[in-house]
């Protein structure tokens, strides 16, 4: 991995004796990157153009919108598209850098995903951050790039995790993005692709719950939440967390924490700092 790579690479955040490179590259119709070793773990984001990695033997196109995950050891060229011009932006990290738990989890990522907007808003970040020598920005810069790692595996998490989910796993995730609407427990049933009869049944199955008292629960969770951590008033967050009027919001509070909300507030506010 070179420091600066004169017409072909703005390397935003690179120096010697770090460990974590933020670039942008911008090849001409044809242009080719390889054959080499690859040193570090790198993220290569395709904003325009084509590519196609020929790495170890195997074959992996890419399109803009796209991130693929170059792994260090492998022996790769990337040959970028024919007619017409490539730009893309990248992100190296040196292995020893990487935590042994996290490159395990990359070696056994899918090397090409889709860029989620956490991703592409760590590299834009970082790209618009102006370059400058210092010990402070350098820990910044190897934080994001351990960031950047992070989010890939997290898009790759996610996925999984959304094939393998539940009836009542896509029900809940929806109740959770959906705490305000007052037919949120109807709309989570058809975003599980199941009638609100059978979704009871399977709440009351798995969890010993019905789902309506599972959704208050939730509403309930994310008002303490906001009542701790936002100045919104008690009035703001039960209308945001799915209640009709205060007084619903109030005794159910009650019901769940013994105590009102706004003293719930002020005793969490007012409470001596430990440590």
């Amino acid at each position: 991995m070179s420091d600066r790579l004169i017409n072909l690479t703005r390397v935003n955040h690179g120096r010697h004796g770090v460990d974590t490179v933020f670039g942008e590259a911008f090849y001409t119709p044809g242009g080719i990157c390889g054959p080499r070793i690859q040193q570090d773990w790198q993220i290569v984001i395709l904003l325009s153009g084509s590519g196609v990695s020929h790495v170890n033997g195997e074959v992996r196109e890419f399109a803009p919108g796209q991130a693929t995950l170059q792994v260090p050891g492998q022996h790769e060229t990337v040959v970028y598209a024919a007619e017409s011009p490539t730009h893309h932006t990248w992100v190296a990290v040196k292995p020893e850098a990487v935590p042994e738990d996290l490159s395990a989890a990359l070696h056994a990522a899918p090397k090409v995903i889709q860029v989620s907007d956490s991703l592409s808003k760590i590299m834009d970040m970082v790209m618009a951050q102006p370059r400058y020598e210092g010990p402070l920005n350098t820990r910044w810069v190897d934080h994001m790039g351990l960031a950047a790692l992070l989010s890939y595996l997290c898009v790759t998490e996610s996925s999984s995790d959304l094939r393998q989910q539940s009836v009542v796993e896509l029900a809940i995730r929806h109740m959770e993005q959906h705490l305000a609407d007052a037919e949120c427990l109807a709309t989570a049933a058809m975003a599980a692709s199941v009638t609100p009869q059978h979704l009871a049944r399977r709440f009351q199955s798995e969890i010993g719950l019905p789902p309506s008292e599972w959704l208050w629960r939730l509403r309930l969770e994310r008002a303490s939440d906001f009542l701790l951590h936002s100045g919104l008033s008690v009035g703001e967050i039960a209308q945001r967390c799915g209640f009709k009027t205060i007084q619903h919001f109030s005794r159910r509070f009650h019901e769940q924490f013994g105590r009102s909300p706004a003293r719930h507030r002020r005793e969490a506010w007012n409470a001596p700092v430990k440590g």
